[in-house]
């Protein structure tokens, strides 16, 4: 599948190009989409969502995992797969944006402040 970002009049051009020179018939058929581009979440935020979640875990005595896991159900949405012919939810950052992690790292500390745990602001305070 050809994919590509359109940020300029020359991206645009050769996405136009692109379409009139598809070769048609026969039973060919093609599917096209325009899809606003929304920026992924960064490793800095999920780097960030994690920290906040080890320190909720060690304040706790919590394992880390166990406590990223429910933070996750808690605020994410699941995405739904199908594993071996069975529907499958699963929690995830993965496909967040950068909008979405923001508001999944707010979510993480207005938790910590209902239970008076103060997050670090980097890795240094830990």
């Amino acid at each position: 599948m050809t994919e590509f970002v359109i940020q300029s009049e020359s991206d645009r051009e050769v996405a136009i190009t692109l379409l009139q020179n598809i070769k048609l018939g026969n039973g060919k058929r093609f599917r096209f989409g325009l899809v606003r581009w929304v920026p992924k979440r960064t490793l800095s935020q999920n780097a960030l969502a994690h920290l906040f979640s080890d320190a909720i875990a060690d304040d706790t005595g919590a394992d880390r995992e166990a406590t990223w896991n429910e933070l996750k159900r808690r605020f994410l949405t699941p995405v739904e797969y199908d594993i071996m012919g069975e529907r499958v939810k699963v929690y995830t950052t993965k496909g967040l944006s950068v909008a979405q992690e923001s508001q999944f790292i707010d979510q993480i500390s207005a938790l910590a402040g209902e239970y008076g745990i103060l997050l670090p602001t980097n890795r240094e305070e830990r």
